[in-house]
């Protein structure tokens, strides 16, 4: 997709997909997951997925101030009722996918990695 296909009616298609991989990851990682983190990772974890939820609140707060990000037509329960969406409906889904992410997806694919790696490195040759 080129530059000026990129306009503001499309950021809304942007979320729907970092959800969808999100929902797919934490998905994978209750249902074959067998890591469980340390309560400081639970927390770290927590922490920074707050804060991404911050960060996504400004960058589209700064995109409704220069007038560049819009809410989609069909979404009309949305344009109903912005703030309720935006404060509350939207992070009891975006901090929890975040939240297993960064505490039980992300460590456990590294852990699985240099586990394989390791064992990998002392295999003798044939």
């Amino acid at each position: 997709m080129t530059h000026y296909q990129i306009t503001k009616y499309y950021y809304h298609y942007y979320v729907l997909a970092c959800l969808f991989f999100l929902s797919i990851s934490t998905t994978i990682y209750i249902f074959k997951g067998n890591f469980s983190p340390t309560l400081t990772v639970k927390f770290v974890a927590l922490v920074i997925a707050s804060f991404f939820y911050v960060l996504l609140m400004l960058y589209f707060l700064n995109l409704k101030m220069n007038q560049e990000w819009v809410i989609p037509r069909q979404w009309r329960r949305v344009q109903m009722q912005p703030k309720l969406h935006v404060l509350v409906i939207f992070p009891l889904f975006i901090i929890p996918l975040l939240w297993l992410n960064l505490a039980g997806t992300f460590p456990m694919i590294w852990t699985y990695m240099v586990d394989n790696l390791k064992s990998w490195k002392y295999q003798p040759l044939p």
